[in-house]
């Protein structure tokens, strides 16, 4: 009786959950839209505020130490504008002039699906002044000649582009679930959303297309600061410059790929490195944090480590946020394995929407997992190369000064093992280092469905993991000493 009891107790307290939820979805879902929109736009404003006065600031400042911009002088003939640029503009005006017209059917009385009235006014006169200010940008780039456009407003593009997806999705629920008529505000939806998915392409795309035209009367495109120029016969980075989609899919090296296929890669076919990528700029980079690690510590002669740490920290979370995010949507599978047989078992008295819920849910988890995973294992690779080339370049340069004493006390067999198989060992570390975010990840989502599936069996799973994981310390012990011996041979020849 006890576990029937706690059985009922369960099973009411979920029916009092799913009822909860219906009723909060009646009455919160048609003003789910102006919800989002109000608090969307309010970031968006609030951080174009912000960063308004930060410029104005910086300009203030300056403004005393102020030097004629031969730039302008350069490019100040003529502008050949693009057609993304034209695109955006004309997308940003007609979005703000679609919000302006539904903002007037509202003050003329027209119905809405949301009751408060005072948000749906709030919120279109919001999206008023958002498109205002993104129009005003998307102009202004003109005269600060920029490249690509700001991070804000890219920003702002791909949010206004999952809000208009809400907002028409709310919307057609509704409309289908009362049976209701197409309205105006309706039909502008349907256009601002058009105009929504032009502007997501072009903020994933990012760059602006400018181009100036000299008092020479050469066209050339924006340089936006960069004047490192590539060698003859080199061709230009394509990780460099990369879009945010070519970084996520990796189509970067399509173009590579195309010419590979046909015939083998000649040297001049193979594309130069990213300027960041580079030797010289990473042995630089480490140098000064170095000089940091010197100043801040008061040491002539400080430990490697802190400075390796410095050097990869930033990269290093990023790559552990993907590793983790991997690690945690590669179990929504199994966790949703189960509502999946029922539903399959269970076909005529479960609905439709729930085996497409079922579905989506199935998809989006695998792609967020291949997308992260992929990211995770570049990037770990990537940041690997970084801290070799750093720590390579770091022993040459101490190996060319070492005095007749120094170079008594430690081999030439000692410092290419150094270079050849220590520095590996260590940027191999940066793989490895990955596992230990995953672990706990993995390991706690597999108790948890285990033992939602199981119940107590999952214990002695948990168990024998630990009994596994404890077995494995004397033999991992007995390794080490062998590649200790090996290493120390190694050094001694």
């Amino acid at each position: 009786m006890g576990w029937e009891d706690m059985l009922d107790f369960q099973t009411a307290i979920n029916f009092r959950l799913l009822q909860f939820q219906s009723e909060w979805l009646q009455q919160n879902l048609p003003c789910l839209s102006e919800h989002t929109s109000i608090v969307m736009q309010l970031s968006f404003l609030g951080i174009s505020v912000l960063n308004f006065l930060k410029n104005n600031m910086g300009l203030i400042c300056k403004q005393r130490t102020k030097f004629p911009d031969q730039g302008t002088e350069k490019h100040g003939i003529g502008v050949r504008f693009s057609t993304t640029h034209k695109t955006s503009m004309a997308c940003s005006l007609f979005l703000m002039g679609t919000h302006f017209v539904v903002l007037l059917l509202l003050l003329n009385g027209s119905v809405t699906y949301c009751n408060h009235k005072v948000r749906a006014y709030l919120s279109e006169s919001m999206q008023v002044i958002s498109w205002t200010i993104s129009s005003v940008a998307v102009y202004w780039i003109v005269n600060i000649k920029s490249i690509k456009f700001p991070w804000l407003l890219r920003a702002w593009w791909l949010c206004s582009f999952f809000l208009s997806i809400i907002s028409v999705a709310v919307d057609t629920h509704l409309r289908i679930t009362y049976h209701g008529e197409l309205r105006l505000q309706d039909y502008a939806g349907f256009l601002s959303l058009l105009a929504s998915i032009c502007l997501f392409g072009i903020s994933i795309r990012g760059k602006t297309g400018l181009t100036f035209i000299v008092p020479n009367g050469i066209t050339e495109p924006l340089l936006n600061g960069k004047g490192d120029k590539h060698s003859e016969g080199k061709i230009e980075s394509l990780y460099g410059k990369a879009t945010l989609l070519q970084l996520i899919t990796f189509s970067w090296l399509n173009p590579l790929f195309s010419v590979g296929i046909k015939k083998p890669l000649e040297p001049d076919e193979i594309p130069d490195v990213d300027i960041k990528d580079s030797a010289e700029y990473l042995s630089h980079s480490f140098d000064e944090r170095l000089k940091y690690v010197k100043e801040r510590d008061g040491i002539i002669n400080p430990t490697i480590y802190k400075t390796m740490i410095l050097f990869i920290w930033k990269k290093a979370t990023i790559n552990a946020m993907f590793a983790v995010i991997s690690a945690g949507a590669s179990y929504v599978g199994p966790y949703l394995i189960d509502d999946f047989v029922k539903f399959l078992n269970e076909k005529n008295t479960r609905s439709l929407q729930s085996g497409y819920i079922l579905a989506l849910a199935f998809l989006g988890a695998k792609m967020v997992e291949m997308i992260t995973q992929r990211q995770w294992i570049f990037r770990a690779r990537m940041l690997g190369l970084h801290l070799r080339a750093a720590l390579i370049s770091q022993i040459y340069k101490k190996g060319l000064v070492l005095s007749s004493q120094s170079r008594q006390s430690h081999t030439s067999g000692e410092v290419i093992n150094y270079m050849s198989v220590d520095i590996q060992r260590i940027t191999d570390l940066l793989w490895y280092l990955n596992i230990i975010w995953m672990m706990p990840v993995q390991l706690s989502l597999a108790i948890y469905i285990l033992h939602t599936n199981l119940g107590m069996g999952s214990v002695a799973t948990l168990a024998a993991t630990f009994a596994v994981l404890l077995c494995n310390i004397p033999m991992t012990t007995i390794q080490k000493g062998y590649q200790t011996r090996i290493m120390e041979a190694k050094d001694s020849g």
